[in-house]
């Protein structure tokens, strides 16, 4: 049993007393006095730089609602959901399964989110078709739905409705392209590695409702060995750039083959047959200071700035064991013809 406080205490022999105030008790003391005052500063500085975020507890979130329906009006259940700021935010599209969203969320003194300062959702619909985000910032948002079976697509710019008054997101037709390259070289190098991209860069986005400034789609393509290829569902239909390219593994580099800008009709499947045994053919050698002929080296045909666009936009390939290179399907016209060349690190810097 304790004994009460300031009676002596006998132990072996020997009597100590317990004093009423002892050293520990004032140490722990000033401990929880300093972390009451360093808590209660920390909640004063937070509530001073939240000021300007101030809001009743109780105060709902924003609030952004939607339903994604086919169209006979259905509910596309388990379809992904994207919204995005019209302006603050960006999003790359390579297919239905790889979809990524840069929408940084604001922050208050670069350190505390604000309650509505989400530049970006992601989710997936449920049953009904229906979603729904929270906390996002003031402004003009597009949504972009994906269903790998059911099509993609993507929304006009949309102000965040009221609670309760969704937006509807209806899924189309999917916008895909197929198509075949005659006289394409598949297995020139046996490092290069043939590749091909169906991409739509910000400048090219357009809707009905004007430039779509933040959606970016770069859909791989793969050319089989008779050049034929297929690629789709895409966000949406209007120019893009079909780009062909050498790379070279073990060396890290790419060398342009084919740049093509085409037009592709949302909610269809555009059949392009680009023929590049048809045109001029363009033959020559490259030779470097030493006067050896250099391998591995890029040569690409590209029109001048400031003329119009040729039907090929680049025409190019690498430059063989001899330094010989061959561009065939070149149209008449003033090309600038540029060579670069690979060359591993050798020093710091």
């Amino acid at each position: 049993m304790r004994p009460e406080c300031g009676a002596p205490v006998q132990c072996d022999g020997r009597q100590w007393q317990e004093s009423p105030t002892r050293t520990g008790d004032n140490v722990m003391s000033h401990i929880r006095h300093v972390a009451v005052v360093l808590a209660a500063a920390t909640m004063g500085f937070a509530s001073a730089v939240r000021a300007e975020d101030a809001a009743p507890v109780e105060k709902p979130l924003n609030v952004f609602e939607g339903r994604v329906v086919d169209t006979s009006a259905s509910p596309v259940a388990e379809a992904a959901v994207y919204v995005f700021h019209s302006k603050e935010s960006r999003v790359f599209y390579y297919d239905p399964e790889s979809v990524y969203v840069d929408g940084p969320p604001e922050k208050t003194w670069f350190l505390f989110p604000k309650r509505n300062g989400l530049r970006s959702f992601e989710g997936t619909t449920d049953k009904d078709g229906r979603f729904v985000a929270h906390g996002l910032k003031p402004g003009s948002y597009r949504v972009l739905a994906v269903h790998p079976q059911r099509g993609v697509a993507v929304s006009p710019a949309l102000t965040q409705p009221n609670p309760g008054d969704a937006a509807t997101i209806t899924l189309g037709p999917p916008t895909c392209a197929k198509g075949q390259i005659k006289g394409l070289a598949l297995a020139k190098q046996s490092e290069a590695i043939l590749y091909g991209q169906l991409r739509q860069h910000w400048e090219y986005g357009a809707s009905g409702d004007g430039p779509m400034g933040v959606l970016n789609t770069y859909c791989m393509i793969d050319v089989n060995t008779n050049g034929t290829f297929e690629v789709g569902p895409l966000p949406c239909g209007g120019r893009f750039e079909l780009y062909v390219a050498r790379y070279v593994t073990p060396r890290n580099f790419a060398a342009d083959v084919v740049r093509k800008g085409i037009m592709l009709e949302a909610g269809k499947t555009t059949e392009l047959v680009l023929d590049l045994t048809r045109g001029e053919k363009v033959v020559g050698q490259v030779i470097g200071p030493e006067g050896k002929p250099l391998d591995w080296v890029a040569v690409t045909l590209r029109p001048p700035e400031g003329m119009a666009e040729p039907p090929w936009v680049a025409r190019g390939d690498l430059t063989d064991k001899d330094g010989r290179f061959a561009l065939s399907g070149v149209p008449p016209g003033a090309y600038h013809l540029t060579a670069e060349r690979w060359l591993p690190r050798t020093g710091p810097g």
